[in-house]
């Protein structure tokens, strides 16, 4: 998210355990929990912990390549500024896009809200539905979030540049604009 390594350290919550999967083998299959001392110990003064491939050597080397790649190419960094940029020049859409409510996020976790009107903030499903598609159809892949469907949803790698980010502000904004036409 930008600003630490884990999305919950950004708000400032402490948790029991993180569990974390695919992305921390970067395709080298992996599940990882992550939890403190004191209840780890627990757990295994109750019963013992067994897994059919829990240990795995390869995996394991797998994950920790991923973790010194995180570190070694600053990707945390490069996740707030990078996703800052990608923010700004999203922002910016809403100028000529009225169907854009909002556009929030933190690092390179970001929405976009689409609405019928800024004013009663009534999303605008249908119009996500069919963006995403024109989005795609541009070879840039974004998803949809939120209890109404109407959230843009943009997770790009960490690794994300700033030119690749401007082929995405200009894919969504050519879908924007072909959305409003049909309209």
């Amino acid at each position: 998210m930008g600003t630490h390594m884990w999305g919950h350290a950004h708000h400032g919550v402490v948790p029991d355990f993180i569990t974390i999967g695919k992305p921390a083998g970067n395709g080298q299959p992996i599940g990882v929990v992550i939890t403190r001392p004191e209840i780890l110990n627990h757990f295994t003064s109750i019963a013992p912990i067994f897994s059919t491939f829990g240990g795995n050597n390869v995996s394991c080397a797998a994950g920790l390549a991923v973790l010194d790649v995180i570190r070694d190419e600053k990707l945390v960094q490069n996740a707030s500024s990078t996703g800052a940029y990608l923010k700004h020049g999203l922002s910016r859409l809403m100028d000529r896009h009225e169907l854009i409510g909002d556009v929030r996020g933190t690092g390179l976790a970001l929405g976009i809200e689409l609405v019928h009107d800024r004013l009663t903030r009534r999303p605008a499903p249908g119009e996500a539905k069919r963006i995403i598609g024109l989005v795609r159809d541009q070879g840039v892949l974004i998803g949809i979030e939120g209890q109404f469907g109407n959230i843009l949803k943009i997770r790009p790698p960490v690794t994300l540049t700033s030119h690749q980010a401007d082929i995405a502000i200009a894919a969504i904004d050519i879908a924007l604009g072909q959305v409003r036409h049909a309209a």
